[in-house]
């Protein structure tokens, strides 16, 4: 299993209020050195919610306002885990997407940029540059999909059965694209500020 030399994550503000990400990776395998500096974009939620979308919400408290969010979200679609059509890997593929490039996918622990022909499938049907030097002998680099709260805290399975329902097993909001590696690594262990030096049960 490989492992992530080094990731040094540095948050500073700027003078004038702008805020900038300083992210500086050092290689691992496939990934050359890369270093950016980018000033962070204000969000225009306008883009995301529809005109009017929460207006029935607006003024209400309590069990009224949970009632009318109730309502309002009734009528979302669901799409399964794996399918032929649409489906969790499609919405990973546009919702995790490099914004500097289109082929590629943003690792969420580790803010690595990931080829999307890279996902996690049979071995056989892997581009050759998702091999250590287009050696399909080599070792070879995949992502996949995470769960933020793993599935076994989280109940999503049928009643009684082995097998996974929609909901929350397939919300979008609720999975990740990750290395297959970190994902591993990460299991199902909770989160926690792991400051302690103690739990190995928290990550």
């Amino acid at each position: 299993m490989k492992k992530i030399k080094s990731i040094i994550v540095i948050f500073s503000i700027i003078l004038g209020g702008s805020f900038y990400i300083s992210e500086t990776y050092l290689d691992i395998d496939l990934l050359s050195y890369t270093n950016t500096d980018t000033e962070e974009p204000i969000l225009d939620t306008s883009t995301y919610v529809p005109l009017g979308y929460y207006d029935d919400a607006s003024g209400l408290s309590g069990e009224n306002l949970k009632n009318i969010l109730n309502d309002i979200i009734t009528n979302h679609t669901e799409y399964v885990y794996t399918s032929t059509n649409t489906d969790v890997w499609d919405m990973l593929r546009e919702a995790d997407e490099d914004p500097d490039n289109s082929d590629n996918v943003i690792m969420f622990y580790s803010g690595f940029s990931w080829p999307k022909e890279c996902q996690d499938t049979n071995t056989d049907l892997l581009p050759d540059y998702c091999f250590e030097n287009n050696d399909r002998e080599a070792d070879y680099k995949e992502w996949n999909r995470e769960h933020i709260w793993s599935k076994s805290h989280g109940e999503f399975d049928h009643e009684g059965s082995s097998t996974y329902a929609l909901g929350a097993h397939t919300d979008g909001h609720h999975l990740v694209a990750v290395e297959r590696t970190m994902n591993s690594i990460k299991n199902n262990r909770i989160f926690d500020d792991c400051h302690d030096g103690v739990n190995d049960d928290n990550l």
